[in-house]
């Protein structure tokens, strides 16, 4: 009895001093836990909690498909969505309609219309254009210069591909006009993917 009595009293004389000299530790959000952790231990603590936001941050995607300059996948594209359209702009107005002629003949992509037409009136004022097409996941933004190429090789190649403007057009009737992009510029978007250009 004497004994426990004696523990006491050592107890209620020593550990007030000592608390005393121990430094406020904050208390632990959310938890509340209070805890005498030493600096080394502590700084750890914080760099492995840093880690770990890292780790569970959502990281920005990679592009799927490189940079490339290759014309062939512009072409499939718009050959696949079958109907593109073109904006032109006629004085501060822009205009834009539907097409769905596209063909690569010597090396380069091209649309077909016809002379009489306000977009042909349109192209030869100012020959900078944009098409836009979409395929339900992705768009495809497409500007350029159109240059009208003259060649009657050129018009039959177009309307060989299309046989059914043969019954509206004819190579050298002076309406059938087929023009090529030069400097063009194609972007591929979504909302799944970083967006990719392509340079023809």
């Amino acid at each position: 009895m004497k004994r426990a009595l004696g523990v006491l009293v050592f107890l209620s004389v020593i550990a007030p001093g000592c608390m005393s000299g121990c430094p406020e530790v904050p208390a632990c959000e959310p938890c509340g836990a209070t805890a005498c952790a030493a600096p080394d231990e502590a700084a750890d603590a914080s760099k492995e909690a840093d880690a770990a936001k890292d780790a569970a941050a959502p990281k920005a995607l990679a592009a799927d498909v490189p940079e490339t300059n290759d014309m062939q996948e512009v072409y499939g594209f718009l050959k696949a969505v079958k109907t593109y359209y073109i904006a032109t702009a006629e004085g501060d107005q822009p205009r834009v309609r539907p097409f769905g002629t596209v063909e690569i003949y010597d090396n380069h992509l091209y649309f077909q219309t016809g002379k009489k037409k306000n977009v042909a009136h349109q192209i030869g004022a100012n020959p900078k254009i944009e098409i836009c097409a979409f395929d339900g996941a992705r768009w495809l933004r497409l500007s350029g210069t159109a240059v009208e190429d003259d060649r009657a090789e050129a018009q039959s190649h177009m309307l060989d591909a299309y046989p059914e403007l043969k019954s509206m057009y004819a190579v050298g009737d002076g309406n059938t006009v087929v023009y090529y992009l030069k400097d063009a510029v194609a972007k591929f978007s979504s909302f799944s993917a970083p967006e990719r250009e392509i340079r023809f």
